[in-house]
């Protein structure tokens, strides 16, 4: 009768497999004030960050990610974000979840751009880019206002979407569904647009300077 294989033969393939999913995706680049990884203590400069990790700022701080694919994110003063997907290459799949504040955005283009997927969820809304960059702000109603810097963000509604959204995190929706037709696209720089009302998104191609110049203040350069 044939013996079972050993575990220990099986054992370094385990770990690897759980090593490479565990794998950090993003590092904190730049940290001012006070930020934490939730239920893992004070965020570290050079700190890597896996998916599923959600962080959390204080009053008059900030912190500053770079993720694997280039790209960076800064979450500004008294926000949480939490990384939900995040899957490097030629066709890079991302996905995270700003609950309430304010997450600026520099997003590199990916090398298979039709492919690749780029998103952020807030309780209102979703934005979708493939390579721009852009701020998204969640107030404490839970409405959200995304503003273009430079390039094109589409929005929608987060009601509309959510069976996308959970499709999307679980790799089951293909591209094409990605961006229902309810997408308002912003596509100048200085636009923006809101959502949370009884009307989903509505966009604004008259960004105040006075605006922009509050909401880059609180972000810094990146």
């Amino acid at each position: 009768m044939p013996k079972p294989a050993p575990l220990l033969t099986t054992l370094p393939l385990l770990l690897a497999a759980t090593a490479a999913f565990a794998a950090p995706v993003c590092e904190v680049a730049a940290l001012r004030g006070r930020a934490e990884l939730v239920g893992g203590g004070a965020l570290k400069l050079g700190q890597g960050l896996e998916v599923g990790a959600q962080l959390r700022t204080g009053a008059a701080s900030r912190a500053k990610l770079r993720c694997v694919d280039g790209s960076v994110l800064v979450l500004a003063d008294s926000s949480q974000l939490q990384i939900e997907l995040f899957e490097p290459g030629p066709a890079r799949r991302a996905s995270f979840m700003l609950s309430v504040g304010l997450l600026g955005q520099k997003v590199q283009p990916a090398a298979q751009p039709e492919d690749s997927r780029w998103q952020v969820r807030t309780p209102t809304a979703v934005t979708a880019v493939r390579g721009t960059e852009f701020l998204v702000e969640v107030a404490r109603d839970q409405s959200t206002q995304v503003h273009v810097l430079s390039g094109k963000v589409a929005v929608e509604a987060q009601s509309k979407s959510a069976m996308n959204l959970r499709g999307f995190a679980a790799k089951s929706v293909d591209a094409q569904n990605f961006h229902p037709p309810e997408a308002v696209l912003l596509d100048a720089s200085g636009a923006s647009t809101r959502c949370g009302g009884k009307d989903g998104c509505e966009a604004v191609h008259s960004e105040s300077a006075a605006q922009l110049k509050r909401l880059q203040s609180r972000i810094g350069d990146f």
